[in-house]
C-alpha cells in the first residue's frame, strides 16, 4: 500500500511539473489527456493484468504474419538490373539487361556482337561476389 501511494504521488508530481513546463494554449487538451492517461497507467498495480492475455485476446487466431519476401526480392532484382543498365549506358553501350528466376538469378544481356565483350565485363564487375547470379549473353535482335 505504501508503494502504491508513493507511485500516485510521484506520478502526480511528474504530471504537475510537465504541465508547468509545456506550452499551454496550443496543445492544452492533448497534454492534459496524455498526463491523465500517464497517471492512470502508473497507478494500476503492475500485477493486476496480464499483458500476454490482453495481447492474445485482441488478435484473432487466424491472423498470419505478412510475408513480403517475394516483394523485397523483386525490388532487389529491379534495383540490380537498373544499376547494371545505368553502368552499361554510362560506358556508351546500347546493350540491355533483363532478370529472370530467383535462385539462381539469371541476367540475360542482349548486346550487339561488337559490344558483347565490353558489356559482359561490366555486368561481371557489377555482380562480383554474387554467387546466386548467372549471366547469359544473347545477340541483340535487329528491328527491321
Amino acid at each position: 500500500m505504501r508503494y502504491w501511494a508513493m507511485t500516485v504521488c510521484v506520478s502526480c508530481l511528474i504530471a504537475g511539473i510537465l504541465t508547468i513546463l509545456l506550452p499551454k494554449k496550443e496543445y492544452e487538451k492533448s497534454i492534459k489527456t496524455v498526463l491523465a492517461l500517464y497517471i492512470l497507467v502508473s497507478v494500476l498495480p503492475a500485477g493486476s493484468w496480464d499483458v500476454q492475455e490482453v495481447w492474445e485476446w485482441s488478435l484473432p487466431d487466424s491472423l498470419a504474419p505478412a510475408d513480403y519476401s517475394a516483394y523485397v526480392e523483386q525490388m532487389e532484382q529491379d534495383s540490380l538490373v537498373e544499376q547494371i543498365q545505368q553502368l552499361i549506358h554510362s560506358n556508351g553501350l546500347s546493350s540491355t539487361v533483363k532478370a529472370t528466376g530467383e535462385n539462381p538469378l539469371v541476367l540475360t544481356v542482349q548486346a550487339e556482337p561488337q559490344e558483347q565483350e565490353a558489356t559482359l565485363s561490366l555486368v561481371k564487375q557489377a555482380v562480383q561476389g554474387m554467387d546466386f547470379v548467372e549471366i547469359v549473353v544473347e545477340e541483340e535482335e535487329n528491328e527491321s
